[in-house]
């Protein structure tokens, strides 16, 4: 199977990378906007289509974009209980008032999980 990642950003500002391969494309993390994300993306030459966005852990510059991009993409998000707290907690607090996401997949940390190819 042949695996491709795509770094969008890497830094305090904002984390999100693609993984891809030939039948899966993942999202690690979403620290980035929404509307930067999706530019990046188009930059880099990768079209929209992402089976999935993994929440590495609970820092806003791994999930500052999340909401908004989950709903864009139409993709399920896959991250710990912690890290879905910590997202909520943050939502709030930005005053956004909507801490939900429609397709979500909690994880355990230490547990293998599968997302297609992956």
């Amino acid at each position: 199977m042949a695996v491709s990642l795509t770094v969008l950003a890497s830094g305090s500002r904002g984390n999100c990378s693609l993984l891809s391969s030939a039948h899966t494309r993942i999202l690690v993390d979403a620290g980035l906007s929404c509307r930067e994300t999706l530019r990046r993306l188009q930059a880099a030459g990768e079209g929209r289509d992402v089976s999935a966005i993994v929440v590495t852990h609970e820092h806003s510059d791994h999930f500052g974009g999340l909401a908004m991009l989950a709903r864009k993409l139409k993709a399920t998000v896959y991250m710990t209980g912690a890290t879905h707290q910590a997202w909520q907690r943050s939502e709030r607090h930005k005053s956004k008032g909507n801490s939900h996401l429609d397709r979500l997949e909690l994880i355990t940390a230490g547990r293998a999980f599968s997302i297609g190819d992956f």
